[in-house]
């Protein structure tokens, strides 16, 4: 029987709905594991910035450990 749903009927628009929602779930975890992967990337000096910036670290803290790393580099 034609029920207006084309020549697949509903098997066909379940398969069609299950590799859209396959493909956005894809795009999404390649979208997130690109931005982690840029995470890793930092050096120590970048890192103790950051965490001076979001208050982490005091700021005598901060001058001690920026002069630390600076003398290993």
């Amino acid at each position: 029987m034609y029920y207006g749903f084309g020549h697949m009927g509903y098997f066909g628009w379940g398969w069609m709905a299950l590799f859209w929602v396959g493909f956005i779930l894809l795009i999404i975890w390649l979208v997130k594991t690109n931005t982690e992967s840029g995470k890793q990337g930092k050096n120590p000096l970048e890192i103790l910035k950051e965490r001076y910036a979001r208050g982490e670290v005091a700021q005598t803290q901060y001058h001690e450990m920026r002069r630390d790393i600076e003398k290993k580099e």
